[in-house]
């Protein structure tokens, strides 16, 4: 039965274009101040965003289709309904499966970000300094296994159903598309809700390449010191800007 090789490719796009109607396409101006860069890339960086995205969703096709083979032939087995062990074991395992994807991003991102890695795969992605829905996906064809690459390794690594690497999945295609979408929905955060990050976060590293690593907690750009040090000041900004307050959105990271 081939699943994740239509799955992954299909929820990818559906992401891509929920928040592309919801933000560029909608006629509605509901969300123009929730938008963090002003203005749009210009148009043949839109439609080579959207080439490049394309060329990741066939990649994720052909990586689903690896999985769906190592699942055929027993290589990966799936934890059955009836052996899971205790009440809340999914939670646990989404759990682990969040904080490694957590590690992983972090640390795969840093590679990239290594000389080697940025000139020769993560430059490609570095292209597009205003993201929009149709960024998250538009990079090097490395860089697409790389980051489609964890879903099988989580079903290698952890005792898990196949619903929950699939709920897993949506969340983790869902916010890669929203962390790139251009607009912020959650900035005013309190107390420990801080420590997830915010889409102005990842904003901030598509303009300052060699800051803002993390895509879901905060947490590894506080322990490495990779945090931006304007990101507190660029976030209360824009919470002015969304409370309708005139601020300049270049008296920003730039002032």
């Amino acid at each position: 039965m081939y699943f994740w090789s239509w799955f992954l490719p299909v929820t990818a796009l559906l992401s891509q274009l929920f928040f592309q109607v919801l933000f560029y396409w909608n006629k509605s101006r509901t969300f123009n101040r929730l938008k963090i860069q002003p203005g749009m890339p210009d148009k043949a960086l839109q439609r080579r965003e959207m080439a490049e995205s394309l060329v990741s969703l066939v990649i994720f096709t052909l990586c689903g289709l690896g999985l769906d083979h190592l699942i055929r032939i027993g290589v990966i087995r799936f934890l059955p309904e009836q052996k899971i062990p205790f009440p809340g074991f999914g939670v646990l395992m989404v759990a682990a499966m969040f904080l490694i994807h957590d590690a992983w991003f972090y640390w795969t991102h840093r590679l990239l970000h290594t000389r080697l890695g940025y000139r020769l795969i993560h430059r490609h992605h570095h292209h597009y300094h205003n993201p929009t829905p149709f960024t998250t996906f538009a990079f090097h064809p490395v860089e697409a296994v790389i980051q489609i690459g964890i879903v099988p390794l989580l079903a290698g690594l952890l005792p898990v159903t196949p619903d929950w690497l699939m709920g897993f999945s949506v969340f983790l295609l869902f916010m890669s598309v929203y962390g790139h979408s251009g607009f912020e929905l959650r900035a005013e955060k309190k107390g420990i809700w801080k420590v997830f990050n915010t889409s102005i976060h990842h904003n901030l590293h598509h303009q300052y390449a060699g800051r803002n690593f993390t895509i879901y907690l905060n947490l590894w750009d506080r322990l490495m010191g990779t945090n931006y040090e304007g990101n507190e000041r660029v976030t209360a900004r824009f919470v002015q800007r969304a409370h309708g307050q005139a601020i300049p959105y270049e008296a920003d990271a730039r002032a």
